[in-house]
């Protein structure tokens, strides 16, 4: 009975907090400051062997797991962890996948 009153209480919760939804507009800004030198404009790269995000690589993926690509960096992409916000870090990953 116990478990049927917790599930019903975090129904109960997440239908009543909104749920926030990632800002593109964050997102965009930051690709442009800190992204499109090296992925391009509209997602194409410019250098060798970089993700076209314009075609969707590597975003077939969960936003945790891109926002930990992010954060740790890959190869020639340098690590961004502590650089930006959570919810900034989400904003990337929206915008990423406008790109297609």
């Amino acid at each position: 009975m116990s478990r049927f009153l917790l599930l019903i209480s975090l129904v109960l919760l997440l239908l009543s907090s909104p749920l926030m939804a990632a800002d593109t507009t964050v997102g965009s800004r930051l690709y442009m400051r800190h992204c499109q030198n090296c992925h391009g404009t509209n997602g194409q790269p410019l250098m060798p062997a970089m993700p076209d995000f314009s075609r969707g690589e590597r975003l077939l993926r969960a936003d945790e797991q891109v926002v930990s690509s992010i954060e740790q960096g890959q190869g020639m992409m340098p690590a961004f962890a502590g650089r930006f916000s959570r919810d900034e870090l989400y904003a990337l990953v929206a915008f990423l996948r406008t790109l297609r």
